[in-house]
């Protein structure tokens, strides 16, 4: 797959239920899986970060959120002193989180500029 492909992943799932997500700080690995429940049609994603060198995260109290929607997604590549890094943002429900990270993985794949 393509790494335009592998972005446009990320148009796809707009709107996916978070089904699991893990922030390993010890590791510097953040990582989603997305998908819709109960619709076979719709196959799930995982979308890792790894080399995660900041994590934001703004909103308000989570307490009546039964689900987390990903309400948005995207991914903008960063160059500095010829390293590659990765800016992923978007939003869950009205919250939004920011990662910049060294590599980011789409179903297993490398996203390479």
């Amino acid at each position: 797959m393509s790494t335009l492909r592998r972005l446009d992943v990320l148009d796809e799932v707009w709107a996916y239920t978070v089904e699991e997500y893990k922030l390993d700080l010890l590791a510097h690995t953040f990582a989603m899986r997305v998908g819709v429940p109960g619709n076979d049609e719709y196959p799930s994603h995982l979308i890792e970060m790894e080399g995660v060198l900041s994590f934001n995260y703004s909103g308000e109290s989570t307490d009546e959120w039964d689900y987390v929607e990903l309400t948005s997604i995207e991914a903008e590549r960063l160059s500095a002193n010829g390293e590659t890094r990765w800016k992923v943002g978007g939003e869950w429900w009205n919250a939004t989180f920011e990662v910049i990270c060294e590599c980011l993985l789409i179903d297993g794949h490398e996203v390479h500029d």
